[in-house]
């Protein structure tokens, strides 16, 4: 194999086993994606965490609502809570910068919302998953 020059470097052709090389990185790649959601502990049911102060208010269980209600918040200021089947959000909030209300619906384990004048927060998780195991980035 003769070598190519471009800029003062080297250049290789690429042989076979730089081909498979590139496609082992790129399943490992793939597997890493994917791999964790099927390895989850939890069983499927969606449970949200509603905790007031530091302390838990309530646990919802998302997969068992049928019918969409709200929940009023002991909090100050105000803060209402809007469940639906799968889903849960802040829906109206006294507080001044409305950052709680515009994050939306949330839906997937891991999915954390939160009204830090009120002192309340919305975590997402799967049965059998403690709200505490979930990765935060």
């Amino acid at each position: 194999m003769r070598a190519h020059k471009r800029g003062g470097l080297a250049l290789r052709p690429v042989t076979p086993l730089d081909i498979a090389l590139i496609a082992v990185l790129i399943a490992a790649g793939v597997l890493m994606l994917l791999l964790p959601p099927l390895l989850s502990k939890g069983d499927g049911a969606l449970i949200a965490r509603i905790t007031c102060g530091g302390a838990v208010y309530e646990e919802i269980d998302l997969s068992a609502v049928t019918d969409p209600y709200e929940l009023e918040l002991p909090t100050d200021p105000q803060t209402t809570v809007s469940v639906s089947p799968g889903t849960i959000r802040f829906s109206r909030a006294e507080c001044p910068d409305q950052l709680c209300v515009n994050t939306g619906a949330l839906t997937r384990p891991g999915d954390t919302a939160a009204c830090l004048p009120a002192g309340a927060v919305i975590t997402l998780y799967t049965r059998g998953q403690s709200a505490d195991d979930i990765m935060t980035y």
